[in-house]
């Protein structure tokens, strides 16, 4: 068999790849979570927090329905504050979901 170019290359030469992706996502995560109480307000923070983020979705856990509904009515606000506070993240969206709130 032989190869083309654009075939498949030995994992040791994608994993330094992989890990600073995955370095740039979770400080890109963290940049949120630092930006989030700013941008939602500390009593709104409380209940609410950005837990993931991948392709530019922030997903939010929420401990509350009213929560959840209050930064749906946001959402275009609260997009265009992360977009400023994180520019690099390029944020597009953010899903929010009910469920426990995870600890600081």
């Amino acid at each position: 068999m032989t190869r083309t170019s654009g075939a498949s290359q030995p994992l040791r030469e994608l994993l330094p790849e992989v890990v600073r992706q995955a370095g740039a996502r979770h400080q890109a995560l963290q940049q949120v979570q630092a930006a989030w109480a700013h941008a939602v307000g500390r009593g709104m923070a409380a209940h609410t927090k950005p837990v993931s983020l991948r392709r530019g979705v922030v997903y939010v856990q929420t401990d509350e329905p009213g929560a959840s509904f209050t930064l749906n009515l946001e959402k275009p606000r609260l997009v265009r504050a992360l977009q400023q506070a994180v520019p690099d993240a390029k944020i597009e969206d953010v899903v929010l979901r009910a469920g426990d709130v995870p600890a600081e």
